[in-house]
This record gives C-alpha cells, sequence and structure tokens, in this order.
C-alpha cells in the first residue's frame, strides 16, 4: 500500500512541476515582443534604452517598447517649369530626383533617429520631407548651378556624386544610399 501512495505522490508532484513550467512559459510568451521584417524594437525603461532587430523581453511596469520603421523611403526634389535650376552656362533645366534613405541596422543609427524624430515618425514621408528636403533641393541646385548643361548630360554619374557629397553623412542616424535622376532635361518653354 505505501508504494502506491508513493506512486501518487511523485505523480503529483510531478504534474505540479509541469503546470509551474507551462505556466511560466506562457507568461515568457506573453511578455515577449518580436519585431516584423523591416523594423526595430526600442525597450526603454529599467537596464536603459535597448535595441532589437529580433526581439526583446518586455515586462509591463519596468519597459515601454516602441517600433521603428528601418525600411528603405524615397524623398523626390522637383524642379520644372518656373522652379528650373540655371546651369553654370545660362541654361534653364528642368531636374526630377529621387533621394532613396533608410536608417542603418545599428543600435546607435535607430536611437539616434528615435531621439531626433521619434520612433513612430521614423517611416512618416511628411515628416521626413520635413527634415530633409531643403537639404536635398540645396545640394542639387548647387551642383546645377555649378556645372555646365553639357556635363549634366554626359557626367551624369559624377553630378550624382557631388549631390551626394554636398549632402554629407550627418543625417541624423539616416544614411542616404541613393541619388537617382527620374527626369532631366532642358526647360521647355512652350509650356509657360
Amino acid at each position: 500500500m505505501l508504494a502506491m501512495s508513493d506512486h501518487a505522490i511523485v505523480l503529483v508532484i510531478m504534474v505540479g512541476v509541469f503546470l509551474v513550467l507551462t505556466v511560466q512559459l506562457y507568461a515568457l510568451a506573453r511578455l515577449y515582443r518580436r519585431s516584423s521584417q523591416g523594423q526595430a524594437l526600442i525597450r526603454s525603461g529599467v537596464g536603459g534604452p535597448r535595441v532589437s532587430f529580433t526581439g526583446l523581453l518586455c515586462l509591463p511596469i519596468c519597459h515601454t517598447v516602441e517600433t521603428i520603421d528601418i525600411t528603405m523611403k524615397r524623398l523626390n526634389a522637383s524642379f520644372r517649369d518656373e522652379q528650373s535650376l540655371t546651369t553654370k552656362d545660362g541654361i534653364q533645366v528642368e531636374v526630377v530626383a529621387a533621394f532613396l534613405i533608410r536608417i542603418e541596422r545599428s543600435p546607435q543609427d535607430v536611437l539616434k533617429v528615435a531621439d531626433t524624430i521619434g520612433a513612430a515618425k521614423a517611416g512618416d514621408l511628411e515628416e521626413l520631407a520635413k527634415l530633409f528636403q531643403s537639404r536635398f533641393a540645396d545640394s542639387l541646385s548647387a551642383s546645377v548651378r555649378e556645372t555646365t548643361f553639357e556635363d549634366l548630360d554626359r557626367k551624369r554619374e559624377a553630378f550624382r556624386a557631388d549631390v551626394i557629397q554636398r549632402i554629407g553623412s550627418d543625417l541624423y542616424g539616416y544614411s542616404l544610399e541613393d541619388v537617382a535622376l527620374d527626369h532631366f532635361g532642358k526647360r521647355d518653354w512652350t509650356a509657360d
């Protein structure tokens, strides 16, 4: 009879351990936050800020978690008709350029962007345009002003490199991936 009761005690202990482990795993799963492709998580609170591109543990009272979009963004600058630019040799040109920017996959850059404009606004094209549009447009127009039309037409790669160099690398945690000339040509005076 004692042997039977020993088996019952062992069974009760095993069921109890199983239930405790199940509850702990469930709680851990509820506290773990995963990020999607093209996003990063920023956890702030106890232990300081932490960035993760996969997932992290978040304790409700101790931490807050924000999601930040780290995908490529396209900002356009358009100089057409009355807003066309004048080259070094006095020719008016129409230029439409696309600037491709993104947040680098480094915790420092993600935190810099979050501190500058906030995690929620990091992927908002209107906010990014407010932040970068004048800088991109000024760099583009300065490059056009200092180049002849013939050089613009024939040496587009050098022109593109000049625009990128003028913009620089301090973009508040963003990086300029590319500048693409979508449209380039002499101004059409018949359209006015």
